[in-house]
Parts: structure tokens; C-alpha cells; sequence
């Protein structure tokens, strides 16, 4: 019998309710990688983000160049071009599905199971 058990007067082994609760993985759904067959492959999430982060950087660059604001601020500007006016509401469009796209997916099952989370929070 281990320490977490403990015995009744009629000499059955009961175990402690911490023993019985879920664990707050088990609660969320969501284990670590290598632990359960969850179907989550976190490792591959990583990279995922981190791709997607890169990008979003890399896009952002022309729409904080472009940014009146910012050449005022820091006393620089650009010459203007046909279309410049629309490089920020296009390029900021484009960050916004690239990066939030997981997020709007994810809070998309959490609305569907009726259990907002932290993903539709997020969104």
C-alpha cells in the first residue's frame, strides 16, 4: 500500500481525493507532447508560430515604413509612390490572417463547444 493510501475502519484501501482529481491537463484537454495519444503535436506548434512570428515581422517592416506617423517621429521620409496609401490597410490585413489565423481556428471550436476560452479571447 503506498503513502497515498489510507486505511478504512473495515480495512479497504481508499485513496486520497488528490489521487482522484484530474489533473489540469487532463481538465484542458491537453497534454504534453509524449505523454497520451491527445492528437497534439506541440513541437510542431513551435515551429508553426515561429514561422508565422518571422513573417509577420518581415510584412510589418513596409507598413511601419510607410507610417506618417513614424517619419514624423523619427524625422525620415520616403518618396511616395502609386499606392502607398494602400500599403498599410493591405499589408496589415495580410499580418492579421497570417499571424491570428490559428487563433481565430482554435476560438472557433471553443464557440462551437460553447467554452470560450482563452483562444477566443485572443480572437
Amino acid at each position: 500500500m503506498s503513502k497515498n493510501d489510507k486505511t478504512s475502519q473495515d480495512g479497504r484501501a481508499e485513496k486520497n481525493r488528490e489521487d482522484q482529481k484530474p489533473s489540469g491537463e487532463e481538465q484542458s484537454g491537453h497534454r504534453q507532447s509524449g505523454q497520451g495519444d491527445s492528437g497534439h503535436d506541440h513541437a510542431s506548434h513551435e515551429a508553426m508560430f515561429r514561422r508565422r512570428f518571422w513573417i509577420c515581422l518581415a510584412l510589418s517592416i513596409p507598413v511601419l515604413l510607410t507610417s506618417a506617423t513614424l517619419q514624423r517621429w523619427l524625422g525620415f521620409s520616403i518618396p511616395g509612390f502609386p499606392g502607398d496609401n494602400l500599403v498599410g490597410p493591405v499589408f496589415s490585413t495580410v499580418v492579421f490572417v497570417i499571424g491570428g489565423l490559428p487563433f481565430l481556428r482554435m476560438a472557433g471550436s471553443e464557440l462551437a463547444d460553447r467554452r470560450p476560452g482563452m483562444m477566443a479571447l485572443i480572437s
